[in-house]
């Protein structure tokens, strides 16, 4: 939502760390280049939560994107599960499924892994198509150690429907990111990229385009788009408001017509 999209980094307030202060389960921002993946990451208390709730803690359908509850929150297991769900239109991880297509696999490289103090680079290596059930993809990321890592990524290659040459050292950390193929069937379809630590300068030119987009989003905006806004997120209030303004309107209404009839009176 454009109230959630407010905390996204760009390098002024409000900022991450907000979003955290008012869910706790908020740990990260993952944005994939050009896709609809713009969201924040939560970890609940198992790999239930939410599935139906939003990151406001409201019940939705859409879910959250959130981080397997054994991985550690703070990315720095080798292994990293993020799950989301596959939904129409294009919410959610849905474009997760556009990576099995070549050409947008090729032209389509990167994204980011925003944390609270630091950020990665992700640079997209595969996209997998593998039963929902697979033990290897969805062990216990806990449990992928530096030693066992390669033994993973050499699984994942070879399930790969789309990969480029990435080097990644035992040391190296990981994140996959799963969604379902349809809602009729086991088959997930995973993008598996390297977590890459930014710079300081890094960080400071994704802020800033992150900020630009915002502007620039907010300068397109149209009055229609604004009002639509408006009535989402205070319903009650916007809806007060147009009653008594229709109330208000037909009481004027009703004593322009009195006075116009006593008006016809006097002059006859």
């Amino acid at each position: 939502s454009d109230e959630l999209a407010a905390y996204k980094p760009n390098g002024q307030d409000p900022t991450l760390t907000d979003l955290m202060a008012l869910n706790d389960d908020v740990c990260a921002w993952i944005t994939i280049d050009d896709t609809s993946i713009d969201y924040p990451i939560v970890q609940g208390e198992d790999d239930i939560e939410y599935l139906n709730k939003n990151v406001e803690g409201s019940f939705s359908l859409a879910g959250a994107i959130f981080l397997s509850n054994t991985n550690s929150r703070d990315f720095t297991d080798s292994y990293n599960i993020i799950y989301g769900h596959h939904v129409a239109g294009g919410a959610m991880f849905s474009d997760v499924l556009k990576f099995r297509d070549a050409e947008f696999f090729e032209s389509h490289d990167e994204g980011i892994l925003w944390l609270s103090d630091r950020a990665y680079r992700i640079d997209i290596c595969a996209s997998i198509d593998i039963d929902g059930m697979d033990k290897v993809i969805y062990q216990d990321p806990h449990e992928v150690l530096t030693d066992s890592l390669s033994g993973v990524l050499e699984y994942a290659y070879a399930h790969a429907v789309q990969k480029r040459s990435i080097d990644i050292e035992p040391h190296d950390r990981v994140i996959m990111l799963s969604t379902c193929e349809d809602a009729t069937s086991f088959k997930r379809v995973v993008l598996m990229g390297k977590l890459e630590p930014m710079t300081y300068a890094e960080m400071q030119a994704a802020e800033h385009k992150n900020l630009d987009e915002q502007i620039d989003i907010h300068e397109h905006t149209t009055y229609f788009d604004r009002v639509k806004q408006l009535v989402q997120r205070h319903p009650v209030l916007v809806y007060g408001v147009a009653i008594f303004v229709a109330i208000s309107t037909m009481f004027g209404l009703y004593r322009g017509i009195r006075r116009y009839k006593e008006s016809r009176k006097t002059e006859s």
